[in-house]
Formats: structure tokens, C-alpha cells, sequence
């Protein structure tokens, strides 16, 4: 394990926490938005890096366009900034074209410099104080973030939460992955496993309705390449329910690299997986190698309850009360083929 300061916002140290394990697989986490700067995998013909990010800190607070960051408190959009929770109705600030709330808001939780609570080789713990009003929300709310690098090269990341008043709050992790370590994203080939999602108004705010995959272009039942479509849509995912409330984990896609020497396996205990190919991005600055980010050039898969569900009484529901802890488990297992 190797932490080192590398730099200051808002006048706080941001540090950079390395975990590495025997297999050569290492990632590289910031405290500034909880980032995963970097994450490195072995490959027989060498090391890959398989995140989009930047090789120092300094361009972040600038340039990103949430790499690798944690999203909150709630990811994806509510729908003119607004919900009602036990009879109050509540005005969140509106960051998507001056109407709708994104990603949090003002108080974004991936633009806010985290405090490091533990960490080892294998892991490291991270907090965040959520104060009473942030960005307009309920309740003072405690956030954690835990990221773990298990052999050979699955990133493990635990997410809880806990509050004084009733709120709601939905976590995600919000890494773009491009498994060649270079170009664009389009000849990636990817399945999820879903036969549903929920369509979405020019504004991106869910229609309500649930619709079916199946002769469709965001048909990801089978393991296909991307291509150049824009996708940025929110997946009901398959998984079993639990008769006792907790959510195993379940398979919710799988990525591979245009030369198949890697593969990755997104796994959840999320109901809904949001993929964006990226399409919108434009970064000015060069990334990690060198690397020149335009549209396409990376996949984000958001585990995430469905986008505005404090408005669509049938979607899965972000509620949380004083006494009960928030719990979002995924990973993200690599496979490097021989």
C-alpha cells in the first residue's frame, strides 16, 4: 500500500491511495470523489490500463467527466429536481439544463474530497458527511465507500449509508472501462443480462414504462459489439429475489476487449444497471497515457435503483429511515484469457 498527498481542493489534502496485489493488478484511488484513478490489469503481453482517468490529479476537479467517481446521493436524474416523502415535498438543486437534478447536484459526492478511514494492500475505507439540506435532500447522511482488490484483478466495492431522517439515496460507482486500453469503445462486445429497460423522454427522464429488449437495438441478450448508436438507458435487470431481504449478488453484464485478452464480469446487488457509451464525451486534456478521450471512448455501467424512482411508484424505491443502513455491493471480476 502506498498513500501520498497529490494535491488540494477547497483547501484539503486530496490523497492517492495504491493497492496492489501478487498477480501485478493495481488500482489507483483518490480521495477527491472517491475516484478510481486508475486500474491496471496483468495480461500476458504486459500491464493494461482499463479506466478512463488522468495520470495526476490536478486535471479532476476540471476536465472529469465523473471518472471513476462515486455518485451521489442519488445517481442518474429526478425529474424537475422534486419528490415527496412522507407528505413533504422536496426541492432538490437543478444541475440537467437548469430542470432536472443529475448525479447529485451541487453537493455532488464526486466532487467532494472524502476522508480516508482505513486502508491496507487489499483496501481501503473512505467516509463522507452528507450535512441536513445538501443540494436540498432530508437528513444528515454518513456515506461510506469501500473498494477491495481481490486476486487476480476483481475490484470489490461496498457502499452504506445511514441517516437521521427519512431520505432517499441511491449510490453508484461511475468508472468509464475501455478493456483495450486505447480508442474507441464501439468494438467492444457486450452482454447484459436483461430483457427489459425503461424508456426514457427526449429529456432522459423514464417514461414509467417497463418495455421489452427483444428487436430493439438495445437488445444486449446475447454477447454482440457495441457499435456507434447512442446508448444512455437505465436495464431492469434478471436476478432472483430473496425471501429475506438481503440481495445476493447476481450477473448483470459482461464486457470483452476487441483482441479477447480481457473480459469483465459486472456483478451487483443493484435491480437496475444504467449503460452510457460515452457518446457525449469531449475532453480538452490528454488522459492516462496520452490518451485523447472523444465520444465512444469508454462504456460506463452505473448499478443503480431505477432513475427517478421517488416518482414512478412502480420502480424499485430509494427510501431510507433513521435505524436502517443503505447497502450497495458490486464488483467488477476481469478475465485475462491465455
Amino acid at each position: 500500500m502506498n498513500i501520498r498527498e497529490v494535491g488540494r481542493f477547497d483547501h484539503q489534502p486530496v490523497h492517492e491511495i495504491e493497492l496492489a496485489n501478487s498477480a501485478g493488478a493495481k488500482v489507483c484511488i483518490l480521495t477527491w470523489g472517491a475516484v478510481v484513478r486508475d486500474f491496471i490489469v496483468p495480461l500476458p503481453s504486459g500491464l493494461r490500463s482499463v479506466v478512463l482517468g488522468f495520470d495526476s490529479f490536478d486535471p479532476y476537479p476540471i476536465h472529469s467527466r465523473s471518472f471513476g467517481a462515486i455518485i451521489g446521493r442519488f445517481v442518474n436524474r429526478v425529474a424537475d429536481g422534486r419528490f415527496s416523502l412522507d407528505g413533504h415535498t422536496y426541492q432538490l438543486t437543478r444541475n440537467d439544463g437548469g430542470i432536472h437534478h443529475l448525479h447529485g447536484g451541487a453537493g455532488a459526492f464526486s466532487k467532494r474530497v472524502w476522508s480516508l478511514v482505513d486502508a491496507s494492500n487489499s483496501h481501503v475505507s473512505l467516509a463522507l458527511l452528507s450535512q441536513d439540506g445538501d443540494s436540498g435532500y432530508p437528513g444528515t447522511l454518513q456515506a461510506t465507500c469501500t473498494y477491495s482488490l481481490i486476486e487476480v484483478a476483481t475490484l470489490a466495492i461496498k457502499l452504506t449509508a445511514t441517516t437521521e431522517r427519512a431520505t432517499i439515496v441511491n449510490l453508484t460507482h461511475h468508472s468509464y472501462f475501455n478493456l483495450a486500453g486505447s480508442g474507441q469503445a464501439d468494438t467492444h462486445k457486450l452482454r447484459v443480462n436483461a430483457d427489459f429497460y425503461t424508456p426514457v423522454r427526449r429529456d432522459s427522464i423514464p417514461t414509467g414504462e417497463i418495455r421489452l429488449v427483444q428487436r430493439t437495438p438495445l437488445d444486449f441478450t446475447r454477447l454482440h459489439e457495441i457499435g456507434s448508436t447512442d446508448i444512455d438507458i437505465n436495464f431492469v435487470l434478471n436476478r432472483p429475489l430473496s425471501s429475506d431481504g438481503t440481495e445476493p449478488l447476481a450477473h448483470a453484464a459482461t464486457l470483452r476487449s476487441p483482441d479477447e485478452a480481457v473480459a469483465m464480469e459486472v456483478w451487483t446487488s443493484e435491480p437496475g444497471l444504467q449503460v452510457y457509451n460515452g457518446f457525449k464525451l469531449d475532453v480538452d486534456i490528454p488522459g492516462i497515457n496520452g490518451e485523447r478521450y472523444k465520444a465512444r471512448a469508454g462504456l460506463a455501467l452505473e448499478t443503480q435503483h431505477f432513475p427517478n424512482n421517488p416518482n414512478v411508484p412502480h420502480f424499485s424505491r430509494s427510501t431510507l429511515r433513521p435505524g436502517e443502513i443503505y447497502e450497495q455491493h458490486t464488483e467488477y471480476r476481469f478475465r485475462m484469457q491465455q
